[in-house]
């Protein structure tokens, strides 16, 4: 449940909620804002959004309709409305300032908040901003540090998967690694797959989940997709090996190696050299046009049957 304000102005009270105060270097802060009233409020703007200046910022929750809910704080009756919730993520160690949510509202002064009467009254001005936020960010240790660790900080799950069992040969196949939890996505850029020196690498893709439009509540845990399309040029039994990825687990506080299982791929001959069986070479010989030909053919396959 988000932290509430030690005392309350008598118009209204920005305040921001942190998940926590210290993180480590690429360990994701939620970051809560919210107007609490005593029912006065009638009219809201935003004077400022927080930049986050110095992290990396991925928005969660934005508001563009402020909606307040009742509830009892502190021996006193309340209404409060949530504005906007981010994630952010330190980039360097050290003590840093949150950026603040300002609000300008207008409001019915507390003897007009009578059934009946607020009509009578002007409503008054007022411009709030959210309390002094300082969150301090950690070095990631040295000790146990992996030497292929490439930066990730969280807690994921790894998993490797392909298009097909078995591959005729010169036949494009697609391994797909998915990674999954909470961490810093955005510092993750490739899993490197080791293929065997009879597959020829073609294609590399890597999708991240989308932002989300205002309004629209997006959680903290992620996922992000890393493809690559490869064609064996040779046929026989191949084994595609363990793939080794590391992250520092945020949870444990210690770096932790994730391993896929090696398994294995059979291809089959296919040394007609022709344009069947979704081959992407063109025959031996081929004019310029038909060349052409192919390569268009193997840009629809691709558009079609990976989505991009």
């Amino acid at each position: 449940s988000p932290s509430v304000p030690d005392r309350f102005n008598s118009d209204f009270t920005v305040w921001a909620s942190p998940s926590k105060s210290r993180a480590y270097v690429g360990e994701p802060i939620v970051v809560e804002y919210f107007i609490y009233d005593f029912g006065g409020l009638r009219q809201t703007e935003v004077l400022q959004w927080p930049t986050f200046t110095g992290f990396w910022k991925e928005d969660l929750e934005l508001r563009t309709q402020v909606t307040f809910e009742e509830l009892y704080l502190k021996q006193q009756e309340l209404r409060r409305a949530f504005i906007a919730r981010y994630a952010v993520y330190g980039i360097k160690p050290g003590k840093f300032s949150l950026d603040k949510l300002g609000i300008r509202g207008k409001y019915a002064p507390s003897n007009a908040l009578t059934p009946g009467i607020i009509f009578g009254y002007d409503l008054r001005t007022g411009q709030h901003y959210s309390q002094d936020l300082n969150v301090e960010i950690l070095p990631l240790p040295e000790a146990g540090r992996p030497a292929n660790y490439g930066g990730a900080v969280g807690n994921f799950r790894l998993k490797l998967e392909t298009d097909k069992a078995s591959v005729a040969q010169n036949t494009p196949i697609t391994f797909t690694f998915t990674l999954e939890g909470i961490g810093n996505f955005q510092a993750i850029d490739s899993i490197k797959l080791n293929l065997p020196p009879d597959f020829e690498l073609y294609e590399t893709t890597v999708n991240g989940r989308k932002t989300a439009p205002i309004g629209v509540r997006q959680e903290l845990a992620s996922k992000k997709t890393f493809q690559t399309v490869a064609i064996p040029r040779k046929a026989g039994k191949f084994e595609i090996p363990s793939v080794n990825w590391s992250f520092f687990n945020t949870e444990k506080e210690s770096f932790e190696t994730l391993t896929t299982p090696p398994f294995s791929l059979e291809v089959t001959p296919n040394e007609s050299g022709n344009t069947a069986s979704n081959t992407y070479m063109a025959p031996k010989g081929a004019s310029t046009d038909e060349k052409k030909q192919v390569e268009d053919r193997k840009s629809t396959r691709l558009n079609s049957s990976h989505g991009y």
